[in-house]
């Protein structure tokens, strides 16, 4: 029971990062809602999302501040410059984490590539 729980806390915490990192749900240095709200809008247990909570804590993703609440870090580690950050924590590569990183390069190389090429290349 104990490994299935840390397997779906460890996929609250990809979920949560997602929220936070790509579709920026909440910005930098904003305010997550409440536990109750948070689980419930997840679908998750309160001790699930404390344990993802914990986990991005320990990634420099969130920080607690007590008696104030959860809030996104001001400055969010960059997902294109360290892949290992939250893989290290896991025993086994899945094919769900190589499609996670083929999504964190592709998109930014489709844009570097776009905004540096010349007229002719963007015809073609």
């Amino acid at each position: 029971m104990e490994g299935k729980r840390a397997k779906l806390s460890e996929q609250t915490a990809d979920r949560l990062y997602e929220w936070i990192v790509e579709e920026r749900r909440y910005p930098p240095g904003s305010k997550l809602p409440n536990e109750n709200e948070l689980s419930e809008s997840m679908g998750v247990s309160r001790t699930t999302l404390r344990e993802a909570i914990s986990f991005l804590v320990a990634q420099g993703v969130l920080d607690i501040r007590r008696g104030k609440g959860t809030f996104v870090a001001e400055s969010l580690p960059n997902p294109g410059m360290d892949l290992t950050a939250l893989a290290g924590v896991r025993s086994r590569v899945r094919a769900k984490d190589l499609f996670e990183m083929r999504l964190i390069f592709e998109p930014a190389t489709v844009a570097l590539a776009c905004r540096r090429a010349s007229d002719e290349e963007l015809e073609q």
